[in-house]
């Protein structure tokens, strides 16, 4: 009875350990992945957006196990948040503008984008976003949680994630390789029958 008690205990201490290990690592470290860029674009209401990163190089998404990834900042700041990076909580901080911001700039269709895969190694360090003060959870079509990596000192989200978070329809035009975001109108109503 004695050995049964002491098997059972070593078997529950061996799982409580994996267990804490596994979520540990799931949420922090460094991996290569093969990216791939396939000249994707884009566009919100029907115009095509001029994606740059904090150093105002052009930006455009890439590909990885099927989804499609672009800095955080990109797609924000293009939208009209501030964005800033909180390096002591690891959070990624997007704050509505208090004054009304110029239209969304857009690029002319002559910028020539970046095609093939390449090998690049990606770290995750359990960051976290927020939008006006309250964080924001990223979830993939299945539910599951989506995690913002690092790569070359931008921070990346699946684009699908990061637009609905913020409000938008998103649709994929495989015909052209763009990634289509369209803004929600709301109504109010003013008179029922």
């Amino acid at each position: 009875m004695k050995k049964c008690r002491n098997l059972f205990f070593g078997i529950l201490t061996m799982l409580i350990v994996l267990s804490l290990s596994g979520t540990a690592s799931a949420h922090v470290g460094r991996v290569t992945k093969e990216l791939e860029y396939r000249n994707i674009r884009v566009s919100l209401d029907g115009e095509t957006l001029n994606l740059k990163d904090a150093s105002g190089n052009h930006v455009e998404p890439f590909m990885f196990d099927g989804t499609n990834y672009l800095p955080v900042r990109a797609l924000a700041e293009t939208l009209g948040l501030d964005v800033t990076w909180d390096g002591s909580t690891s959070t990624i901080v997007l704050t509505s503008p208090t004054e009304p911001r110029n239209a969304v700039p857009t690029t002319p269709e002559t910028i020539k984008g970046t095609t093939g895969k390449f090998q690049r190694e990606i770290e995750y360090r359990n960051i976290s976003v927020t939008l006006d003060g309250k964080e924001l959870d990223f979830k993939n079509s299945a539910g599951n949680s989506i995690e913002p990596f690092m790569m070359s000192g931008s921070n990346y989200l699946p684009v699908r994630a990061l637009a609905e978070a913020l409000g938008l329809k998103v649709a994929w035009d495989g015909s052209t390789n763009t990634i289509r975001l369209s803004s929600v109108k709301t109504y109010i109503v003013t008179r029922v029958v």
